[in-house]
């Protein structure tokens, strides 16, 4: 049985299906890290600017590819399909960040930062094509200090 894609014969071509509007490929790699980073504050008591820099080290658990048609008639088909490269199972990725923290109380604390993440390691390993994994996040959150800072009269 010949399905699209097959070469019918090296003198006459390959069998297409006119009905395809385009096709796309998506990989999808899901990688889990630690990320260990330094943070310096600059500021005043109640007013602080957070500057990070860090690691992360990363191992892959999944890899998915789907495959996404387009047809002439309006319809759409997503399916998954084997993967055609393998990815690398190990990671580095180093950040940096930058934002704001701000005084609440004596034990609350109100931050906002921004982190962008780059990955130095080639992801597609048995490709001609370099893929680098690279992200960008927002963190916002109300941080409770549990150290208890002492008071010295000197």
């Amino acid at each position: 049985n010949l399905k699209i894609g097959d070469q019918v014969d090296p003198r006459r071509g390959f069998i297409f299906d006119e009905s395809i509007e385009s096709a796309n490929l998506k990989t999808c790699l899901s990688y889990v890290g630690i990320p260990i980073r330094i943070i310096w504050n600059f500021g005043t008591e109640n007013t602080r600017i957070l500057a990070s820099f860090g690691l992360a080290p990363q191992i892959l658990l999944d890899q998915r590819t789907l495959a996404r048609t387009h047809y002439t008639n309006e319809d759409k088909e997503t399916q998954e399909i084997e993967n055609l490269e393998e990815a690398a199972a190990f990671n580095l990725s180093p950040s940096l960040g930058i934002g704001a923290e701000f005084k609440l109380s004596e034990k609350f604390f109100l931050r906002a930062e921004g982190i962008a993440r780059f990955g130095v390691v080639n992801v597609n390993e048995d490709s001609p094509i370099n893929s680098y994994i690279y992200s960008s996040e927002l963190n916002a959150g109300i941080y409770y200090n549990l150290i208890q800072k002492s008071q010295s009269n000197l």
